[in-house]
């Protein structure tokens, strides 16, 4: 228990006694006061050993520390006097007899202790934090000191260095100066290559020593290597003279071959375009000319001469390889605005891939997203997949969409072989042999081949009505138990077109047989413009050719019906303009228009 408490129960104590005076008959309140007053300093004045002794060891504890911070201080003296004492109150109190008032003695004594220890270490602190900061700054003194010294030395070095450095490259920019003008006049006056690559050599190698320099007392070596370098030009100039006289002669020779060769180049090539002989002169006679040439100057004079006859016929005759040019682009034009209009050229080009499928087919893009769709899964399958691909796909819409036109123009692009079962195949007595006959084609076709074939059934309508007792009856069936036996891996993929679905045998396009189809409908405006601009390709059009109206005009217009109109404005313009040649031709807005309005009576003509 703590001397707080022990304090507490005291006073609790004292007040119990002050109650208990205070009820007594007569009871003095301010006696009764007294009494328990008294009573309660007496209880306090009495301490247990316990409590004496745990106060002496917490001052004896804090004279161990009044010990240790003593020994930090730097004043031995001080040090000596504070560990003095610590000693001398541990002998004072140690073997003494231990009372409280000793105890709480010793405690305030050496609080008062510690207390001037501690504004000893302060001070000390403080002293050492103000000589650490003089010494700073007696070494930053010291080393700027230094640093200016050594600043002084490096400017006084680099001074002289300069001036050094300085001689050095006035007397190298004088060597340069002096080699540099000898080699140039050098390089003026000696003519054979070998020479002057000779002294183009030796003046590096002195220019490169002039570069490398670094002492006054290496000019002079190198002033006698450039007299020794003047002397040498002089010798090979020397030496130039005494054959220049021999070379002449040899030279004019080569010369005059050299024309010579030239000249019949040119004729060559003169002969060529054609034209009179008086156009060029020179070229009537010119063995003559070159044999009477004397100097190096006149063989100059008749090189300049044929170069400028050589650049006008290398210009007529580019112009003529131009003009030749311009009208083999005029037939290949010609031929491609004939092949977009040749539906069997297009099938050609497509296979080739000279063209693709939406060159041609101009919309139609739902279709030829399912059309490649059926043959990829075919071909995944027999690459190891394990879903069976459909059998077949219907393409149904009205007359002239270009169904049959766009299965011709997706198995070309696609290279895939293509068979046809039409009405007029099949229909009479051997109608169900022929499809048979046909089913067996395309088997063996694609078992040789390793790749799917399309089989594509063109107006099933006419062989696939609702069944009755016709003939046509037997070549459904047919027709149904020969799709019933296809499998997958026979690579055989039935596309069949129709104008009235709703006409056929809910059993020719039930599941297992032909469960896909896709519309092919009239086109849209953009499907109009695209299928308009794929004839309209290679073709010359007027400036204010407006497409949108043309198109507007064309309402209730198929591809072909679109391709028609193309076809009579091309006719119309050829003749209006007086052209028998596509490239020549103009299309105009009311070229279109006559297209359009002809088509239209063609159209009214076959509904009344």
């Amino acid at each position: 228990m703590n001397e707080k408490n022990k304090s507490s129960k005291i006073m609790k104590k004292a007040l119990a006694v002050t109650l208990a005076f205070a009820t007594l008959p007569g009871a003095n309140i301010i006696c009764s006061k007294n009494i328990a007053s008294a009573w309660f300093w007496k209880q306090k004045q009495s301490h247990t050993q316990e409590e004496i002794d745990s106060i002496y060891e917490d001052a004896n504890n804090n004279l161990n520390k009044c010990m240790d911070s003593a020994k930090k201080l730097d004043d031995i003296k001080k040090a000596q006097s504070f560990i003095k004492n610590v000693l001398d109150l541990q002998d004072r109190y140690i073997d003494s007899s231990k009372t409280y008032e000793k105890a709480i003695d010793l405690q305030k004594v050496v609080k008062e202790l510690q207390s001037e220890i501690d504004v000893c270490l302060n001070l000390q602190e403080v002293e050492r934090r103000k000589a650490n900061e003089e010494a700073e700054k007696e070494a930053l003194r010291i080393e700027d000191e230094h640093r200016r010294k050594l600043e002084e030395q490096r400017l006084q070095i680099e001074k002289e260095e300069r001036a050094r450095q300085e001689e050095i490259n006035n007397a190298k920019a004088s060597l340069s100066e002096k080699l540099f003008s000898m080699t140039r006049k050098a390089r003026k006056d000696i003519e054979l290559d070998k020479n002057a690559e000779h002294v183009n050599q030796l003046s590096d190698e002195i220019e490169n020593k002039i570069l490398s320099i670094d002492n006054i007392n290496r000019v002079e070596a190198v002033e006698n290597l450039i007299n020794e370098l003047q002397t040498e030009i002089e010798n090979i100039l020397n030496k130039e003279a005494q054959i220049r006289q021999e070379n002449f002669e040899k030279t004019l020779k080569e010369a005059k071959i050299n024309l010579l060769d030239k000249a019949e180049e040119l004729r060559a090539l003169f002969d060529n375009l054609e034209e009179e002989d008086t156009k060029f002169e020179v070229l009537v006679n010119y063995e003559d000319v070159i044999e009477n040439i004397q100097t190096l100057e006149e063989v100059a004079s008749l090189r300049e001469k044929l170069e400028e006859i050589e650049q006008e016929i290398n210009y007529l005759l580019d112009v003529k390889a131009q003009q030749e040019a311009e009208q083999k682009a005029l037939e290949e034009l010609e031929a491609k605005i004939e092949d977009l209009h040749d539906p069997q050229k297009q099938l050609e080009m497509l296979s080739e891939g000279k063209i693709s499928l939406d060159d041609v087919i101009g919309g139609n893009q739902k279709a030829k997203a399912k059309a490649l769709a059926l043959v990829k899964a075919y071909e995944r399958y027999n690459k190891g997949g394990k879903i069976v691909p459909s059998k077949g796909l219907l393409l149904y819409g009205p007359p002239g969409t270009g169904k049959t036109s766009f299965v011709n123009a997706f198995s070309a692009e696609q290279g895939i072989e293509l068979f046809f079962i039409n009405p007029s195949l099949v229909m009479g007595d051997n109608g169900e042999r022929k499809v048979l006959e046909i089913f067996e084609q395309a088997k063996k076709a694609s078992q040789i081949s390793g790749k799917p074939v399309i089989l594509l059934i063109d107006e099933i309508d006419a062989v696939a009505q609702k069944r009755s007792s016709s003939s046509s009856d037997k070549v459904l069936v047919m027709l149904m138990n020969e799709i019933d036996k296809l499998s997958a891996s026979d690579n055989v993929i039935i596309f069949a077109t129709t104008n009235r679905r709703e006409a056929l045998d809910q059993a020719i396009i039930r599941s297992g047989r032909l469960d896909q189809s896709v519309e092919v409908g009239y086109p849209n405006a953009e499907d109009k413009e695209k299928i308009m601009n794929i004839y309209l390709e290679y073709l010359k059009v007027s400036d204010d050719l407006n497409k949108k109206a043309i198109i507007d005009k064309m309402r209730g217009f198929c591809g072909s019906d679109i391709k028609r109109v193309v076809d009579i404005a091309i006719s119309s313009a050829m003749e209006r303009q007086n052209v028998d040649t596509f490239s020549s031709v103009i299309i105009t807005n009311s070229d279109l228009q006559f297209g359009v309005a002809t088509v239209m009576d063609e159209k009214t003509a076959v509904y009344v």
